[in-house]
């Protein structure tokens, strides 16, 4: 499966035209994190949206984990 359609699977993207979804994808940038890297940390400010295309991740909040 391509990069667009997986993003045409996902509820936020769906209403959206193959054209926009290309244009979409021309502002990406496919990244890789090792096992055990912290993504995002709460409380700072968040500029960047995330799409997982393979592996997994453990989301851990202070004090509901």
């Amino acid at each position: 499966m391509n990069h667009a359609e997986l993003l045409l699977r996902i509820p936020l993207f769906v209403d959206m035209t193959k054209e926009e979804i290309t244009k979409l994808l021309g502002l990406t940038t496919e990244a890789g994190f090792p096992a055990g890297r912290n993504v995002v940390t709460v409380g700072e400010p968040g500029d960047l949206l995330y799409v997982l295309v393979s592996g997994g991740v453990q989301i851990l909040y202070p004090g509901l984990n």
